[in-house]
């Protein structure tokens, strides 16, 4: 089983391959992976995991066609990123992006009921699994909002357009798969 973590600096996840475009303790293969193809040949990848590396990527498209390229088609990517409103992520000179609950919708074919963003790209998909708020560090009642605002499909709605900046969430959890059907 091929396991990666890129973007993994000196904090890889253990069994994983570590990929970074620095050459720190941890990382097995030094790559810049946001201006070359990944070192791994088409659909040989079974899992990928990044973890606050996607908020530094100018050209996040290219990224993930690199993913969606990489994978196996019943591969998965695991994706952690600062929530939009973590007043952390603002502090840090080297984000070039924010990520809200329903930035991954846009690379998805699935359209919700109620939530339907536009299509921008017409060959990136992935298929959303999983997606959750993860207020931690930033509360002493995170467990609370973890358990509320994650309970419906509703309600991250409502705490990204009414709620935000009053209480800000610390990160956002995907998990996503290869959706490579046509």
């Amino acid at each position: 089983m091929l396991i990666l973590d890129v973007g993994c600096g000196g904090n890889k996840v253990p069994g994983a391959l570590g990929v970074d475009r620095l050459s720190l303790p941890g990382v097995d293969v030094v790559c810049n992976f946001e201006g070359s193809p990944l070192p791994f040949e088409t659909s040989t990848v079974d899992i990928i995991h990044t973890r606050h590396t996607l908020e530094h990527i100018s050209d996040l498209e290219y990224v993930l066609r690199e993913f969606l390229r990489v994978l196996k088609p019943n591969g998965k990517l695991y994706v952690t990123v600062p929530h939009f409103s973590n007043p952390l992520g603002y502090s840090d000179y080297t984000h070039k992006r924010f990520f809200g609950y329903y930035t991954f919708d846009y690379f998805s074919k699935a359209r919700g009921r109620r939530w339907k963003v536009p299509r921008y790209t017409t060959d990136i998909w992935f298929k959303i699994v999983r997606k959750r708020l993860v207020f931690g560090r930033l509360s002493m009642f995170a467990p609370l909002l973890d358990a509320i605002f994650n309970m419906g499909s509703r309600l991250p709605y409502i705490y990204e357009s009414k709620l935000a900046w009053l209480c800000p969430c610390f990160e956002i959890t995907f998990e996503l798969e290869p959706d490579k059907d046509g």
